[in-house]
């Protein structure tokens, strides 16, 4: 008995070292990922939604032709965020791009207050994994933040098809998670979600979209070749299809692995596609409304 005891308490002592361990690692990176914010603080990327813009007060084409893929400044999202751009563009460059960091930086704090409110180390932890990501996101103008608050919040809704329509147009990978309706046999919310997508991406071609090359990333596109990012994305996508056929409560998961690893330009920040998931599956989204469905 005593050896039983003493290997128990042993086991207590490793799991409790581990969860120290994991905190110390977690809100280390966090701190680092706050000070590279702070110290590269240069909102590059909205020079993209600026530039867009101004093509279109000058009547040229929305897409610029042969751009370089690597820059910050080419536009690769829908039609109508380069619209509601176009106002902006009438009032001084420094005062836009500041407010659109607070805006940015007030939504990547929204997008994790869920977790921060909820009781358990892991969830505060991925709260400050989530956040400090996404407010190094913010630090580069990027909409990313938006994007992620929009799926947090929006997904439990009933508007949910509606936020997946238009961050699938800024993002295109998303789109995956309509097949949280799917799970639900909630088919007229799925097809909301993927009508919405194609209007709001329609009118691309019509204004110079012929595809653009996804550039240097961390994704198998880059990395690998083509070939092998195309597998590995079919596969996952498949893979998140058929588990939302089956009702698991766990498609919200499958559905943001799959849109990361289906992203051909993959870069550090996208890993925050998985904070709608971890939300969706932890609130129980997808559970609860399966059984009321079964009891229905």
């Amino acid at each position: 008995m005593r050896g039983i005891s003493v290997s128990i308490m042993h086991n207590v002592v490793v799991v409790r070292w581990a969860r120290f361990g994991m905190a110390a690692v977690a809100i280390g990176v966090s701190i680092a990922l706050v000070i590279l914010a702070i110290r590269g603080w240069t909102v590059e990327d909205s020079s993209a939604y600026w530039q867009a813009a101004m093509r279109l007060r000058a009547g040229l084409p929305l897409y610029p032709v042969n751009p370089d893929p690597g820059a910050s400044d080419v536009y690769r999202y829908a039609p109508w965020f380069a619209y509601l751009w176009v106002p902006l563009t009438y009032l001084p460059k420094s005062v836009v791009v500041t407010g659109w960091a607070i805006l940015l930086v007030v939504a990547s704090l929204a997008a994790v207050a869920g977790f921060a409110r909820q009781p358990g180390l892991g969830s505060r932890l991925l709260a400050l994994l989530f956040g400090s990501t996404l407010i190094w996101t913010a630090a580069r103008g990027n909409v990313q933040p938006l994007v992620i608050l929009a799926l947090v919040r929006g997904l439990p809704r009933q508007s949910g098809p509606i936020w997946i329509g238009l961050t699938a147009s800024l993002k295109a990978v998303p789109i995956f998670f309509a097949l949280v309706y799917l799970a639900r046999r909630e088919w007229r919310a799925a097809a909301w979600s993927i009508g919405i997508t194609v209007l709001l991406v329609a009118p691309m071609p019509l204004l110079g979209w012929k595809g653009i090359d996804p550039g240097p990333s961390l994704s198998l596109y880059y990395q690998s070749s083509p070939l092998v990012w195309a597998a590995v994305a079919a596969a996952s996508g498949l893979a998140a299809v058929l588990i939302a056929v089956r009702g698991s409560p766990n498609v919200p998961i499958a559905a943001g692995v799959a849109a990361i690893l289906a992203l051909p330009r993959l870069l550090f920040y996208d890993v925050t596609l998985l904070a709608p998931s971890v939300a969706a599956t932890t609130g129980g989204f997808v559970a609860s409304r399966s059984r009321r469905g079964a009891d229905g």
